[in-house]
């Protein structure tokens, strides 16, 4: 979470979503969406341990750390592994 993720990697997360794609981030994987700016003013989630810092980092993201998975359409941030397939997979 304290790196900044490649550049190639943020391009292609832009180009997938703006194709159609649905993106899905676990746990602190949500730095990397937040990085690529798919989540400014959406809201989202990760593990208890990085909600401040996701929102330090990202104040544009209406982070919400009280709740197990965030879906904001085209883009989904589960909590946990767990969460993947019930909420990803439906």
């Amino acid at each position: 979470i304290d790196e900044e993720p490649p550049g190639a990697l943020l391009d292609a997360l832009r180009t997938a979503h703006a194709s159609g794609a649905r993106i899905m981030s676990i746990c602190s994987g949500v730095f990397i969406l937040a990085a690529s700016g798919l989540l400014h003013g959406k809201a989202a989630t990760t593990h208890w341990r990085y909600t401040d810092a996701l929102q330090s980092r990202y104040p544009m993201i209406d982070v919400r750390p009280d709740v197990l998975y965030v879906d904001n359409g085209t883009v989904l941030i589960p909590l946990a592994v767990q969460l993947v397939w019930i909420s990803g997979c439906t």
